[in-house]
Protein backbone atom coordinates (compact mmCIF):
# COMPACT_ATOMS: atom_id res chain seq x y z
CA UNK A 1 0.00 0.00 0.00
CA UNK A 2 1.37 3.39 -0.98
CA UNK A 3 2.17 5.88 1.71
CA UNK A 4 1.26 9.62 1.40
CA UNK A 5 4.95 10.47 1.18
CA UNK A 6 5.44 8.10 -1.73
CA UNK A 7 2.55 9.68 -3.61
CA UNK A 8 3.98 13.14 -3.04
CA UNK A 9 7.43 12.04 -4.18
CA UNK A 10 5.95 10.55 -7.34
CA UNK A 11 4.03 13.76 -8.02
CA UNK A 12 7.19 15.83 -7.59
CA UNK A 13 9.17 13.52 -9.84
CA UNK A 14 6.44 13.67 -12.49
CA UNK A 15 6.42 17.48 -12.40
CA UNK A 16 10.20 17.53 -12.73
CA UNK A 17 10.04 15.22 -15.74
CA UNK A 18 7.44 17.45 -17.38
CA UNK A 19 9.55 20.52 -16.70
CA UNK A 20 12.56 18.84 -18.24
CA UNK A 21 10.66 17.81 -21.35
CA UNK A 22 11.40 19.91 -24.40
CA UNK A 23 8.75 21.88 -26.22
CA UNK A 24 7.59 19.56 -29.06
CA UNK A 25 7.35 22.62 -31.31
CA UNK A 26 10.95 23.59 -30.54
CA UNK A 27 13.03 20.40 -30.87
CA UNK A 28 16.81 20.55 -30.43
CA UNK A 29 18.93 21.89 -33.26
CA UNK A 30 19.70 19.40 -36.00
CA UNK A 31 21.15 19.32 -39.50
CA UNK A 32 17.76 17.98 -40.61
CA UNK A 33 14.81 20.34 -41.01
CA UNK A 34 11.17 19.35 -41.43
CA UNK A 35 9.08 21.12 -44.08
CA UNK A 36 5.28 21.41 -43.85
CA UNK A 37 2.83 22.46 -46.56
CA UNK A 38 4.94 21.26 -49.49
CA UNK A 39 3.03 21.86 -52.77
CA UNK A 40 1.86 18.89 -54.78
CA UNK A 41 4.29 17.75 -57.46
CA UNK A 42 7.30 19.62 -56.07
CA UNK A 43 10.59 18.11 -57.18
CA UNK A 44 13.62 17.69 -54.97
CA UNK A 45 15.57 19.75 -57.50
CA UNK A 46 13.23 22.69 -56.92
CA UNK A 47 13.56 22.34 -53.17
CA UNK A 48 17.33 22.20 -53.50
CA UNK A 49 17.40 25.30 -55.68
CA UNK A 50 15.23 27.28 -53.24
CA UNK A 51 17.05 26.25 -50.03
CA UNK A 52 20.62 26.21 -51.32
CA UNK A 53 21.03 29.88 -50.34
CA UNK A 54 21.19 28.73 -46.73
CA UNK A 55 24.03 26.28 -47.41
CA UNK A 56 24.93 22.97 -48.99
CA UNK A 57 22.22 20.29 -48.92
CA UNK A 58 23.27 16.69 -48.35
CA UNK A 59 19.95 14.88 -48.82
CA UNK A 60 16.22 15.45 -49.38
CA UNK A 61 13.29 13.10 -48.88
CA UNK A 62 9.87 14.20 -50.16
CA UNK A 63 6.67 12.82 -48.63
CA UNK A 64 4.01 13.84 -51.19
CA UNK A 65 1.12 12.08 -49.46
CA UNK A 66 1.72 14.10 -46.30
CA UNK A 67 2.80 17.26 -48.16
CA UNK A 68 5.95 17.22 -46.09
CA UNK A 69 9.68 16.87 -46.65
CA UNK A 70 12.92 16.29 -44.75
CA UNK A 71 15.97 18.32 -45.76
CA UNK A 72 19.41 17.46 -44.43
CA UNK A 73 21.93 20.29 -44.63
CA UNK A 74 25.67 19.73 -44.66
CA UNK A 75 26.12 21.80 -41.48
CA UNK A 76 23.96 22.62 -38.49
CA UNK A 77 24.60 26.33 -39.11
CA UNK A 78 22.91 26.11 -42.51
CA UNK A 79 19.92 24.33 -41.00
CA UNK A 80 19.65 26.96 -38.26
CA UNK A 81 19.75 29.77 -40.84
CA UNK A 82 16.89 28.11 -42.71
CA UNK A 83 14.73 27.64 -39.62
CA UNK A 84 15.41 31.08 -38.13
CA UNK A 85 14.57 32.93 -41.34
CA UNK A 86 11.47 30.96 -42.24
CA UNK A 87 9.83 29.76 -39.02
CA UNK A 88 7.44 32.72 -38.74
CA UNK A 89 6.42 33.50 -42.32
CA UNK A 90 7.69 30.46 -44.22
CA UNK A 91 8.90 30.46 -47.81
CA UNK A 92 6.53 30.96 -50.72
CA UNK A 93 6.92 27.96 -53.07
CA UNK A 94 4.54 27.75 -56.01
CA UNK A 95 2.34 30.35 -54.36
CA UNK A 96 2.05 28.29 -51.16
CA UNK A 97 3.80 29.07 -47.86
CA UNK A 98 6.08 26.26 -46.71
CA UNK A 99 7.17 26.25 -43.06
CA UNK A 100 10.40 24.78 -41.66
CA UNK A 101 11.46 23.59 -38.23
CA UNK A 102 14.18 21.37 -36.83
CA UNK A 103 13.52 17.67 -37.14
CA UNK A 104 13.83 15.26 -34.24
CA UNK A 105 16.21 13.24 -36.43
CA UNK A 106 19.87 14.16 -36.55
CA UNK A 107 20.27 12.69 -40.03
CA UNK A 108 18.11 11.21 -42.76
CA UNK A 109 18.14 7.43 -43.00
CA UNK A 110 19.48 6.61 -46.48
CA UNK A 111 18.04 3.13 -46.29
CA UNK A 112 21.12 1.22 -45.18
CA UNK A 113 19.08 -0.52 -42.49
CA UNK A 114 17.28 -3.60 -43.75
CA UNK A 115 13.50 -3.30 -43.76
CA UNK A 116 12.85 -7.03 -43.91
CA UNK A 117 14.43 -10.42 -44.50
CA UNK A 118 17.38 -10.16 -46.85
CA UNK A 119 16.85 -11.60 -50.29
CA UNK A 120 18.77 -11.64 -53.55
CA UNK A 121 15.68 -10.23 -55.29
CA UNK A 122 14.95 -6.53 -54.87
CA UNK A 123 11.69 -4.71 -55.54
CA UNK A 124 12.46 -1.30 -57.01
CA UNK A 125 9.67 1.28 -57.17
CA UNK A 126 10.43 4.16 -59.53
CA UNK A 127 8.86 7.36 -58.26
CA UNK A 128 8.17 10.32 -60.55
CA UNK A 129 9.01 8.22 -63.62
CA UNK A 130 9.15 10.91 -66.28
CA UNK A 131 11.28 8.79 -68.60
CA UNK A 132 10.65 5.27 -69.91
CA UNK A 133 12.11 2.60 -67.65
CA UNK A 134 12.97 -0.77 -69.19
CA UNK A 135 14.94 -3.83 -68.11
CA UNK A 136 18.06 -2.52 -69.82
CA UNK A 137 17.84 0.80 -67.96
CA UNK A 138 17.66 -1.01 -64.61
CA UNK A 139 20.48 -3.35 -65.62
CA UNK A 140 22.73 -0.40 -66.52
CA UNK A 141 22.47 1.14 -63.08
CA UNK A 142 22.87 -2.19 -61.26
CA UNK A 143 25.66 -3.79 -63.29
CA UNK A 144 28.52 -1.74 -61.74
CA UNK A 145 27.52 -3.08 -58.32
CA UNK A 146 27.25 -6.76 -59.17
CA UNK A 147 25.93 -9.40 -61.51
CA UNK A 148 22.26 -9.06 -62.45
CA UNK A 149 20.62 -12.33 -63.43
CA UNK A 150 16.99 -11.49 -64.24
CA UNK A 151 14.71 -8.45 -64.33
CA UNK A 152 10.92 -8.29 -64.52
CA UNK A 153 9.12 -4.96 -64.95
CA UNK A 154 5.79 -4.65 -63.08
CA UNK A 155 3.43 -1.98 -64.39
CA UNK A 156 0.13 -2.81 -62.71
CA UNK A 157 0.51 -0.08 -60.09
CA UNK A 158 2.93 2.49 -61.47
CA UNK A 159 6.43 1.48 -62.52
CA UNK A 160 8.25 -1.20 -60.52
CA UNK A 161 11.04 -3.65 -61.23
CA UNK A 162 11.94 -6.99 -59.66
CA UNK A 163 15.71 -7.46 -59.93
CA UNK A 164 17.39 -10.79 -59.18
CA UNK A 165 21.11 -10.64 -58.28
CA UNK A 166 23.65 -13.43 -58.02
CA UNK A 167 23.72 -13.29 -54.22
CA UNK A 168 22.12 -11.76 -51.16
CA UNK A 169 25.31 -9.79 -50.54
CA UNK A 170 25.17 -8.17 -53.97
CA UNK A 171 21.47 -7.34 -53.56
CA UNK A 172 22.11 -5.78 -50.15
CA UNK A 173 24.96 -3.71 -51.56
CA UNK A 174 22.77 -2.52 -54.44
CA UNK A 175 19.96 -1.60 -52.06
CA UNK A 176 22.27 0.39 -49.81
CA UNK A 177 23.87 2.27 -52.70
CA UNK A 178 20.84 2.94 -54.88
CA UNK A 179 17.96 3.48 -52.47
CA UNK A 180 16.43 7.00 -52.66
CA UNK A 181 18.67 7.99 -55.58
CA UNK A 182 17.61 9.26 -58.99
CA UNK A 183 18.10 7.25 -62.17
CA UNK A 184 17.93 10.54 -64.07
CA UNK A 185 18.70 13.91 -62.55
CA UNK A 186 15.66 15.20 -60.69
CA UNK A 187 13.29 12.31 -61.43
CA UNK A 188 12.87 8.53 -61.61
CA UNK A 189 13.75 8.15 -57.92
CA UNK A 190 14.36 4.62 -56.67
CA UNK A 191 12.62 3.26 -53.58
CA UNK A 192 14.09 -0.19 -52.92
CA UNK A 193 13.13 -3.01 -50.59
CA UNK A 194 13.73 -6.73 -50.41
CA UNK A 195 11.16 -8.72 -52.34
CA UNK A 196 9.19 -11.56 -50.81
CA UNK A 197 9.40 -13.73 -53.91
CA UNK A 198 12.03 -16.47 -54.08
CA UNK A 199 12.82 -16.53 -57.80
CA UNK A 200 11.90 -14.86 -61.07
CA UNK A 201 10.55 -16.88 -63.98
CA UNK A 202 11.51 -15.26 -67.31
CA UNK A 203 10.11 -17.07 -70.32
CA UNK A 204 11.14 -14.60 -73.03
CA UNK A 205 13.31 -11.50 -73.47
CA UNK A 206 11.63 -8.15 -74.02
CA UNK A 207 11.72 -4.63 -72.64
CA UNK A 208 9.74 -5.82 -69.61
CA UNK A 209 11.28 -9.24 -68.91
CA UNK A 210 14.87 -10.24 -69.52
CA UNK A 211 17.33 -12.97 -68.53
CA UNK A 212 20.94 -11.78 -68.30
CA UNK A 213 22.47 -15.19 -67.59
CA UNK A 214 22.88 -16.02 -71.27
CA UNK A 215 19.99 -18.48 -71.44
CA UNK A 216 18.62 -18.99 -74.95
CA UNK A 217 15.15 -17.49 -74.74
CA UNK A 218 12.79 -16.27 -77.46
CA UNK A 219 12.31 -12.54 -77.89
CA UNK A 220 9.08 -10.61 -77.90
CA UNK A 221 8.29 -7.29 -79.61
CA UNK A 222 8.71 -4.21 -77.42
CA UNK A 223 5.73 -3.23 -75.31
CA UNK A 224 4.16 -0.01 -76.61
CA UNK A 225 3.22 2.11 -73.59
CA UNK A 226 0.23 4.33 -73.29
CA UNK A 227 -0.02 7.07 -70.67
CA UNK A 228 3.15 9.05 -71.23
CA UNK A 229 6.89 8.56 -71.06
CA UNK A 230 6.74 6.86 -67.69
CA UNK A 231 4.49 4.13 -69.04
CA UNK A 232 1.87 4.42 -66.28
CA UNK A 233 -1.46 2.65 -66.27
CA UNK A 234 -0.12 -0.10 -68.46
CA UNK A 235 -1.07 -3.73 -68.45
CA UNK A 236 2.23 -5.20 -67.33
CA UNK A 237 3.44 -8.55 -66.09
CA UNK A 238 1.14 -11.26 -64.69
CA UNK A 239 -0.41 -10.85 -61.28
CA UNK A 240 1.94 -13.23 -59.52
CA UNK A 241 4.61 -10.52 -59.65
CA UNK A 242 2.36 -7.56 -58.88
CA UNK A 243 1.77 -5.79 -55.65
CA UNK A 244 4.89 -6.55 -53.66
CA UNK A 245 5.53 -3.67 -51.38
CA UNK A 246 2.03 -2.23 -51.63
CA UNK A 247 2.41 -0.34 -54.91
CA UNK A 248 4.15 2.90 -55.70
CA UNK A 249 4.16 5.79 -53.26
CA UNK A 250 1.73 8.64 -53.65
CA UNK A 251 2.89 11.30 -56.05
CA UNK A 252 4.38 9.00 -58.65
CA UNK A 253 3.77 9.63 -62.28
CA UNK A 254 3.51 12.42 -64.74
CA UNK A 255 2.69 15.44 -62.71
CA UNK A 256 1.67 18.65 -64.48
CA UNK A 257 4.15 20.56 -62.33
CA UNK A 258 6.89 17.98 -62.39
CA UNK A 259 9.18 19.79 -64.81
CA UNK A 260 8.76 23.42 -63.93
CA UNK A 261 12.02 25.20 -64.29
CA UNK A 262 13.76 22.12 -65.63
CA UNK A 263 15.39 21.91 -69.04
CA UNK A 264 13.59 19.79 -71.57
CA UNK A 265 15.31 16.46 -71.88
CA UNK A 266 16.04 13.77 -74.37
CA UNK A 267 14.85 13.04 -77.87
CA UNK A 268 15.35 10.37 -80.47
CA UNK A 269 19.13 10.85 -80.47
CA UNK A 270 20.44 12.35 -77.22
CA UNK A 271 23.39 14.69 -77.78
CA UNK A 272 26.78 13.77 -76.36
CA UNK A 273 27.34 14.30 -72.66
CA UNK A 274 28.68 17.74 -71.96
CA UNK A 275 26.70 19.48 -74.70
CA UNK A 276 24.62 22.61 -74.39
CA UNK A 277 22.51 21.22 -71.56
CA UNK A 278 19.29 21.23 -73.53
CA UNK A 279 19.66 17.78 -75.01
CA UNK A 280 18.54 14.57 -73.75
CA UNK A 281 17.98 12.71 -70.66
CA UNK A 282 21.09 11.72 -68.98
CA UNK A 283 21.81 8.05 -69.34
CA UNK A 284 21.52 6.00 -66.16
CA UNK A 285 24.21 6.63 -63.58
CA UNK A 286 27.30 4.43 -63.81
CA UNK A 287 29.52 5.52 -60.93
CA UNK A 288 28.80 3.80 -57.63
CA UNK A 289 28.62 4.62 -54.85
CA UNK A 290 26.91 7.93 -55.61
CA UNK A 291 29.00 10.01 -53.22
CA UNK A 292 25.91 11.55 -51.62
CA UNK A 293 24.29 12.10 -54.99
CA UNK A 294 20.73 11.80 -53.84
CA UNK A 295 17.49 13.34 -55.04
CA UNK A 296 18.03 16.85 -56.29
CA UNK A 297 21.52 16.32 -57.55
CA UNK A 298 22.19 18.14 -60.80
CA UNK A 299 25.45 16.35 -61.59
CA UNK A 300 25.19 14.68 -64.97
CA UNK A 301 26.44 11.13 -65.33
CA UNK A 302 28.80 9.84 -68.00
CA UNK A 303 27.37 8.94 -71.41
CA UNK A 304 25.54 5.66 -71.84
CA UNK A 305 23.91 3.76 -74.61
CA UNK A 306 20.25 4.26 -73.72
CA UNK A 307 18.24 6.14 -76.33
CA UNK A 308 14.54 6.89 -76.40
CA UNK A 309 12.29 7.32 -79.45
CA UNK A 310 10.90 10.84 -79.66
CA UNK A 311 7.31 11.62 -78.73
CA UNK A 312 7.43 15.41 -79.22
CA UNK A 313 6.65 16.80 -82.68
CA UNK A 314 7.78 20.24 -83.80
CA UNK A 315 5.37 22.15 -86.07
CA UNK A 316 6.54 25.11 -88.16
CA UNK A 317 4.83 27.68 -90.40
CA UNK A 318 1.44 27.45 -88.70
CA UNK A 319 -1.14 30.14 -89.48
CA UNK A 320 -1.15 31.98 -86.16
CA UNK A 321 -4.34 33.88 -86.97
CA UNK A 322 -6.18 30.53 -86.92
CA UNK A 323 -4.28 27.93 -84.92
CA UNK A 324 -4.32 27.62 -81.15
CA UNK A 325 -3.70 24.68 -78.81
CA UNK A 326 -7.18 23.20 -79.20
CA UNK A 327 -7.19 23.44 -82.99
CA UNK A 328 -3.76 21.87 -83.28
CA UNK A 329 -5.02 19.11 -80.98
CA UNK A 330 -7.98 18.65 -83.37
CA UNK A 331 -5.57 17.80 -86.17
CA UNK A 332 -2.97 15.72 -84.33
CA UNK A 333 -5.48 13.61 -82.37
CA UNK A 334 -6.27 11.69 -85.55
CA UNK A 335 -2.80 10.10 -85.43
CA UNK A 336 -2.13 9.72 -81.71
CA UNK A 337 -3.14 10.97 -78.28
CA UNK A 338 -1.76 14.48 -77.71
CA UNK A 339 -0.62 14.93 -74.11
CA UNK A 340 0.51 18.54 -74.26
CA UNK A 341 0.50 21.32 -76.84
CA UNK A 342 2.72 24.37 -76.54
CA UNK A 343 3.24 27.35 -78.85
CA UNK A 344 6.70 28.92 -78.89
CA UNK A 345 5.79 32.58 -78.69
CA UNK A 346 9.30 33.77 -79.45
CA UNK A 347 9.04 32.05 -82.84
CA UNK A 348 5.70 32.78 -84.53
CA UNK A 349 4.19 29.82 -86.30
CA UNK A 350 6.13 27.29 -84.21
CA UNK A 351 4.52 24.80 -81.81
CA UNK A 352 5.31 21.58 -79.99
CA UNK A 353 2.96 18.62 -79.52
CA UNK A 354 3.74 15.75 -77.17
CA UNK A 355 1.96 12.48 -77.94
CA UNK A 356 1.84 9.34 -75.81
CA UNK A 357 3.48 6.94 -78.24
CA UNK A 358 6.63 7.08 -80.43
CA UNK A 359 4.82 5.30 -83.27
CA UNK A 360 2.10 7.96 -83.19
CA UNK A 361 4.74 10.68 -83.41
CA UNK A 362 6.27 9.03 -86.46
CA UNK A 363 2.89 8.65 -88.14
CA UNK A 364 1.87 12.25 -87.49
CA UNK A 365 5.24 13.42 -88.76
CA UNK A 366 4.87 11.52 -92.03
CA UNK A 367 1.21 12.40 -92.62
CA UNK A 368 1.12 16.07 -91.64
CA UNK A 369 4.42 17.26 -93.15
CA UNK A 370 3.76 19.51 -96.16
CA UNK A 371 0.01 19.73 -95.44
CA UNK A 372 -1.32 23.06 -96.72
CA UNK A 373 -3.98 24.77 -94.61
CA UNK A 374 -5.01 28.42 -94.21
CA UNK A 375 -2.57 29.54 -96.89
CA UNK A 376 0.52 27.99 -95.28
CA UNK A 377 2.35 24.70 -95.74
CA UNK A 378 3.05 22.98 -92.43
CA UNK A 379 6.52 21.60 -91.79
CA UNK A 380 7.15 18.96 -89.10
CA UNK A 381 10.10 17.31 -87.42
CA UNK A 382 10.78 15.25 -84.31
CA UNK A 383 12.05 17.19 -81.33
CA UNK A 384 15.08 16.17 -79.33
CA UNK A 385 13.06 16.88 -76.18
CA UNK A 386 11.31 13.94 -74.49
CA UNK A 387 8.43 15.95 -73.07
CA UNK A 388 7.07 19.46 -72.90
CA UNK A 389 8.03 21.24 -69.70
CA UNK A 390 5.44 23.47 -68.07
CA UNK A 391 5.91 27.23 -68.10
CA UNK A 392 5.03 29.18 -64.98
CA UNK A 393 4.08 32.40 -66.75
CA UNK A 394 3.08 31.43 -70.27
CA UNK A 395 1.61 34.37 -72.18
CA UNK A 396 -1.73 33.91 -73.98
CA UNK A 397 -2.04 33.70 -77.74
CA UNK A 398 -3.48 36.51 -79.85
CA UNK A 399 -6.99 35.02 -79.61
CA UNK A 400 -6.79 35.08 -75.80
CA UNK A 401 -6.42 31.31 -75.35
CA UNK A 402 -3.56 29.71 -73.45
CA UNK A 403 -0.31 29.18 -75.33
CA UNK A 404 0.24 25.87 -73.53
CA UNK A 405 -2.43 23.30 -72.65
CA UNK A 406 -2.38 19.88 -71.01
CA UNK A 407 -4.63 17.27 -72.66
CA UNK A 408 -3.58 14.31 -70.53
CA UNK A 409 -7.12 13.73 -69.26
CA UNK A 410 -8.88 14.70 -72.49
CA UNK A 411 -11.98 12.69 -73.33
CA UNK A 412 -11.28 13.28 -77.03
CA UNK A 413 -8.34 10.91 -77.30
CA UNK A 414 -8.96 8.47 -80.14
CA UNK A 415 -6.57 5.66 -79.14
CA UNK A 416 -7.51 3.94 -75.88
CA UNK A 417 -6.54 0.31 -76.33
CA UNK A 418 -3.03 0.72 -74.90
CA UNK A 419 -1.44 -0.37 -78.18
CA UNK A 420 -1.11 2.08 -81.04
CA UNK A 421 -3.13 0.86 -84.03
CA UNK A 422 -1.73 2.41 -87.17
CA UNK A 423 -4.45 0.86 -89.32
CA UNK A 424 -6.95 3.29 -87.83
CA UNK A 425 -5.31 6.37 -89.31
CA UNK A 426 -5.90 7.95 -92.71
CA UNK A 427 -3.93 10.64 -94.48
CA UNK A 428 -5.77 13.90 -95.33
CA UNK A 429 -8.36 13.42 -98.08
CA UNK A 430 -11.31 15.33 -99.50
CA UNK A 431 -13.76 13.27 -97.42
CA UNK A 432 -14.42 13.66 -93.70
CA UNK A 433 -16.18 11.10 -91.56
CA UNK A 434 -18.34 12.80 -88.94
CA UNK A 435 -19.79 11.03 -85.93
CA UNK A 436 -21.40 11.60 -82.52
CA UNK A 437 -23.85 14.14 -83.94
CA UNK A 438 -27.24 14.28 -82.17
CA UNK A 439 -29.77 11.86 -83.60
CA UNK A 440 -31.71 13.16 -86.63
CA UNK A 441 -29.59 16.29 -86.95
CA UNK A 442 -30.47 17.96 -90.24
CA UNK A 443 -27.71 18.57 -92.73
CA UNK A 444 -28.65 22.24 -92.84
CA UNK A 445 -28.05 22.49 -89.08
CA UNK A 446 -24.58 20.97 -89.44
CA UNK A 447 -23.82 23.40 -92.26
CA UNK A 448 -24.87 26.37 -90.12
CA UNK A 449 -22.55 25.21 -87.34
CA UNK A 450 -19.66 24.80 -89.76
CA UNK A 451 -20.25 28.22 -91.34
CA UNK A 452 -20.33 29.87 -87.92
CA UNK A 453 -16.83 28.52 -87.29
CA UNK A 454 -15.47 29.74 -90.61
CA UNK A 455 -15.28 26.40 -92.40
CA UNK A 456 -16.00 25.77 -96.06
CA UNK A 457 -19.11 23.74 -96.76
CA UNK A 458 -18.95 20.27 -98.29
CA UNK A 459 -20.09 19.60 -101.84
CA UNK A 460 -21.91 16.44 -100.77
CA UNK A 461 -22.89 14.70 -97.56
CA UNK A 462 -24.56 11.49 -96.49
CA UNK A 463 -25.85 10.26 -93.12
CA UNK A 464 -25.87 6.62 -92.08
CA UNK A 465 -28.72 5.43 -89.88
CA UNK A 466 -27.66 3.23 -86.96
CA UNK A 467 -30.70 1.70 -85.36
CA UNK A 468 -30.72 1.74 -81.59
CA UNK A 469 -28.17 4.56 -81.27
CA UNK A 470 -28.89 8.13 -80.22
CA UNK A 471 -26.20 9.65 -82.45
CA UNK A 472 -25.69 10.06 -86.18
CA UNK A 473 -22.64 9.53 -88.36
CA UNK A 474 -21.89 10.07 -92.00
CA UNK A 475 -19.55 11.44 -94.66
CA UNK A 476 -18.87 14.92 -95.98
CA UNK A 477 -17.08 15.41 -99.27
CA UNK A 478 -15.27 18.70 -99.90
CA UNK A 479 -14.02 20.35 -103.06
CA UNK A 480 -10.36 19.92 -102.03
CA UNK A 481 -8.09 18.40 -99.40
CA UNK A 482 -7.38 21.93 -98.17
CA UNK A 483 -11.09 22.63 -97.54
CA UNK A 484 -11.53 19.30 -95.76
CA UNK A 485 -8.42 19.82 -93.61
CA UNK A 486 -9.44 23.34 -92.63
CA UNK A 487 -12.96 22.20 -91.74
CA UNK A 488 -11.53 19.48 -89.51
CA UNK A 489 -9.21 21.91 -87.71
CA UNK A 490 -12.03 24.41 -87.14
CA UNK A 491 -14.96 22.10 -86.38
CA UNK A 492 -13.57 18.97 -84.77
CA UNK A 493 -14.91 18.58 -81.21
CA UNK A 494 -17.55 21.29 -81.51
CA UNK A 495 -20.19 20.94 -78.80
CA UNK A 496 -23.81 20.82 -79.92
CA UNK A 497 -26.56 21.57 -77.39
CA UNK A 498 -29.91 19.91 -77.92
CA UNK A 499 -33.36 21.05 -76.88
CA UNK A 500 -33.38 18.24 -74.32
CA UNK A 501 -30.39 19.81 -72.60
CA UNK A 502 -27.84 17.19 -73.67
CA UNK A 503 -24.45 18.15 -75.06
CA UNK A 504 -22.86 16.19 -77.92
CA UNK A 505 -19.27 16.60 -79.09
CA UNK A 506 -19.20 16.47 -82.89
CA UNK A 507 -16.11 14.64 -84.12
CA UNK A 508 -14.41 14.41 -87.49
CA UNK A 509 -11.72 12.29 -89.08
CA UNK A 510 -10.37 11.83 -92.59
CA UNK A 511 -11.93 8.98 -94.55
CA UNK A 512 -10.67 6.89 -97.45
CA UNK A 513 -14.29 6.32 -98.53
CA UNK A 514 -16.18 8.37 -101.07
CA UNK A 515 -19.81 9.31 -101.51
CA UNK A 516 -21.58 7.37 -104.23
CA UNK A 517 -23.52 9.83 -106.43
CA UNK A 518 -26.27 7.22 -106.80
CA UNK A 519 -26.72 6.85 -103.04
CA UNK A 520 -30.31 7.91 -102.27
CA UNK A 521 -29.24 9.15 -98.85
CA UNK A 522 -26.74 11.64 -100.30
CA UNK A 523 -27.34 15.38 -100.32
CA UNK A 524 -25.48 17.57 -102.81
CA UNK A 525 -24.70 21.20 -102.05
CA UNK A 526 -25.07 23.95 -104.62
CA UNK A 527 -21.78 25.85 -104.96
CA UNK A 528 -21.92 29.05 -102.95
CA UNK A 529 -25.51 28.48 -101.85
CA UNK A 530 -24.85 27.10 -98.42
CA UNK A 531 -27.67 24.62 -98.80
CA UNK A 532 -28.75 21.46 -100.58
CA UNK A 533 -29.94 21.42 -104.18
CA UNK A 534 -32.95 19.62 -105.54
CA UNK A 535 -31.83 16.41 -107.21
CA UNK A 536 -32.61 15.48 -110.75
CA UNK A 537 -34.67 12.42 -111.44
CA UNK A 538 -31.49 10.50 -112.12
CA UNK A 539 -30.01 11.50 -108.79
CA UNK A 540 -32.96 10.27 -106.77
CA UNK A 541 -34.65 11.93 -103.80
CA UNK A 542 -32.90 14.16 -101.30
CA UNK A 543 -32.86 13.04 -97.69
Amino acid sequence: MSRPGDIMDESINKRRRMEQQLDPHAPPMSRVVHARGVPDGLLSTEMTSILSRFGAIAHIVLMPKLRQALVEFATIESAAACVNETKDRGILIRDRPVFFNFSKSQEINRGQVSDGPSNRILLMTIQNALYPITCDVIQQICAPIGAVQKIVMVRKRGVQALVEFDSVETATKAKNQLNFHDIYAGCCTLKIEFSRTDSLNVQYNSEDTKDYTGAALPTRAPYMPRGGPGGHNQGGYPDQYGGYGGGPPQGMGMDPYANRGQPMGYGAQPPPYGGDGRGGPPPPHHHHPYHAQGPGSSRMPPPGTFQMPGTVIMFYNLAMDVFNCSRLFNLVCLYGNPIKVKFVLSKPGMAMVQVDDPAAAQTALQVLSNLTVFGKTIECSLSKHPFIADSRSAQPLADGTESQMDFTQSMNHRFRSGVYNKSRVCKPTTVLHFFNAPKDTAHAELFDIMKSHGAALPVATVTFVDEGKNTDRGLMEFASVIDASEALVLCNHIEINTAAGRVYTLKFSFSASSIDPSDERATRIAPGSGGPVAPSAAEGPVV
